[in-house]
């Protein structure tokens, strides 16, 4: 592993260490699920309905800036 360091706000530390205690863990333990559920959340791939939503609202913005061109597509 890396070591790394950063600035938070002091009562985000404190937040941190209370959720450590908790679970039993440190502190660095609480910041590595949390940054790991972040980028899994990020990197997901997207399913059908998403994608078809994403692709719906695409072409209503293609259509809106060139005309309805683009819905014959």
């Amino acid at each position: 592993m890396a070591m790394i360091s950063i600035r938070l706000p002091v009562a985000m530390v404190e937040e941190l260490d209370g959720l450590a205690d908790v679970q039993q863990a440190r502190r660095s333990d609480v910041i590595r699920e949390a940054l790991a559920s972040y980028i899994r959340e990020r990197t997901a791939p997207v399913g059908p309905d998403d994608a078809r939503q994403a692709l719906e609202v695409l072409r209503k913005v293609v259509a809106g800036r060139f005309g309805n061109h683009s819905e014959a597509a």
